[in-house]
């Protein structure tokens, strides 16, 4: 399972690592850099998490203004000491007046449990406790391969058992996304 690469893509996230990241992953899931979009939370100007919550309604209108170009949004926010599920709440708190079914549209909401450097850790080491704080120093990290670990994982029919809950969230995020790609196609 794919993502499809008829759609446009809008990638908003909290930082450069998660961006480096998920441009890395769309690239192994064949979206060319062209069908992508980014909002990007500014540098040193506000909490990330606060960015992206902030962010999510525009996002949110412009892929409902526009689903004949055939968008999709990928959000990308740290849950840094919340759960998975709280920081989801906390992002689509935001969205006031919009009446839409995110189960329903074209939007994938990914939540490292504390944050992206976790995942790229996991899928360097093969173990994690997600409890830890696995940030980096200094300029984003190279992670080319670590995404490309993710895209066979969340593409791949196995289970297991060792994965954190917030990969395994992520995972069902991508299989209803990708099946409601391939019924409205």
């Amino acid at each position: 399972m794919k993502l499809n690469d008829r759609y446009q893509y809008a990638v908003l996230c909290e930082d450069a690592q998660s961006k480096s990241f998920l441009l890395s992953f769309l690239d192994e899931q064949g979206i060319s850099k062209r069908k992508i979009r980014v909002n990007m939370s500014p540098a040193g100007q506000k909490c990330g998490s606060d960015y992206v919550r902030q962010q999510y309604p525009f996002e949110i209108r412009l892929l409902l203004s526009k689903k004949h170009l055939k968008l999709a949004l990928i959000v990308c926010t740290d849950a840094d000491m919340l759960t998975v599920e709280e920081r989801i709440k906390f992002v689509e708190s935001n969205i006031g007046s919009i009446i839409f079914n995110r189960n329903q549209e074209f939007v994938i909401i990914w939540v490292p449990k504390r944050q992206i450097e976790n995942w790229i850790h996991f899928f360097r080491e093969g173990r994690i406790d997600e409890a830890i704080d696995y940030r980096h120093s200094g300029k984003p990290e190279r992670c080319k391969d670590e995404a490309k670990k993710m895209s066979e994982y969340l593409s791949s029919d196995d289970v297991d058992y060792e994965v954190p809950h917030s990969l395994v969230h992520a995972k069902e995020e991508f299989i209803r996304f990708c099946n409601l790609q391939v019924k409205r196609s």
